[in-house]
């Protein structure tokens, strides 16, 4: 009986994803952030990386609480192998190493962060610089 109850969770849960994707609306144009409920997780370690994906890589150890609020447009959200939440579980595996999407949103933002912008303007900014109706 619990078993059936999660399975239909669990498709119930898939189907709403399927609808958003099959409806041309990705997960990431609908995110909002995650209005300060989020789990920070941990990400890999830089030094496993060199170049760009490196410095990214640095960026989510340094402003976690930023990228968590952030979408990211590459597909990893929309991905059902993947499951990313926000920008951050991207550099949680190894898909921040091959994904120069998810590397820029991470740096940008960084650097957004450091000259003291608000999370709402770095959300808004991504979104209209990545978002997939600019794409």
């Amino acid at each position: 009986m619990i078993a059936i109850v999660w399975v239909t969770m669990r498709t119930s849960s898939t189907d709403s994803a399927d609808s958003s994707a099959s409806q041309g609306t990705s997960i990431a144009e609908k995110f909002d952030g995650n209005k300060g409920h989020a789990t920070l997780i941990s990400t890999l370690d830089p030094a496993q990386f060199t170049g760009k994906a490196r410095a990214a890589y640095q960026a989510a150890k340094e402003i976690p609480e930023i990228l968590v609020e952030l979408p990211c447009f590459c597909g990893c959200m929309d991905s059902k192998e993947l499951g990313h939440k926000n920008n951050l579980y991207c550099f949680a595996d190894s898909h921040g190493n091959i994904c120069d999407l998810c590397q820029t949103i991470a740096l940008e933002a960084k650097e957004m962060n450091r000259k003291g912008l608000p999370i709402e303007t770095i959300r808004s900014n991504i979104r209209k610089t990545y978002g997939t109706a600019h794409m």
